[in-house]
């Protein structure tokens, strides 16, 4: 692997981490649950059952760490493969990787 594809990897890694940091550990998802669903949404788990009372599919996606995290990688490995003319191998690993770097993390995070 070159040292272009370590280096968009690690950036792919970095962008997939901040993102679920983002969703899971910061009050977006209540704000945005209060623009778009309801006013009277307080804490996490009522934005994630209003969610899966609209759509269950979509609310099981953005209320799971591990399906959010798998699909987020997707996502960025076709960014960097599109933005880094990278390989359809670096779309994959990235896919089949990052989510298993994004658990680890998040032990790491909800241990302190």
């Amino acid at each position: 692997m070159e040292i272009s594809n370590l280096i968009s990897y690690g950036k792919g890694l970095l962008i997939t981490w901040t993102i679920l940091l983002i969703w899971f550990y910061s009050p977006l998802k209540v704000t945005l649950g209060q623009l778009f669903i309801d006013k009277n949404l307080y804490t996490d788990d009522q934005v994630e059952t209003a969610i899966m009372i609209k759509n269950i599919w979509l609310g099981k996606l953005l209320s799971c760490y591990i399906c959010f995290s798998f699909w987020t990688s997707l996502l960025v490995g076709l960014l960097f493969k599109i933005l880094d003319n990278l390989s359809w191998s670096f779309v994959a690993l990235c896919w089949f990787t990052y989510p298993s770097l994004c658990y680890l993390y998040k032990r790491i995070i909800d241990k302190k």
